[in-house]
């Protein structure tokens, strides 16, 4: 548990983000998983210019829990990955 805090505050800039995936988090963790959890991920990344010509690169980030009606979703910029 610390450590999915931990990461969420190190990575999550917008307190108002962190607050939502930390209250997702306890809710998850209390409830009855014994019907299991059906979730659905989706994500895309653009590589676009603005009118300065400067490159902007950006990750869309989503995912929906579909039986307990939890989703998320939110925007990375500047150093998009799925694996950092």
């Amino acid at each position: 548990m610390t450590c999915f805090l931990n990461t969420v505050k190190r990575w999550v800039i917008d307190t108002s983000l962190q607050d939502l995936l930390i209250r997702i988090f306890h809710h998850l963790l209390e409830m009855d998983r014994s019907k299991g959890l059906h979730i659905y991920t989706d994500g895309s990344m653009i590589k676009a210019q603005n009118q300065m010509q400067d490159q902007r690169i950006a990750m869309g980030v989503g995912w929906i829990i579909e039986n307990l009606d939890l989703s998320f979703k939110c925007s990375i910029e500047h150093f998009p990955s799925s694996t950092a």
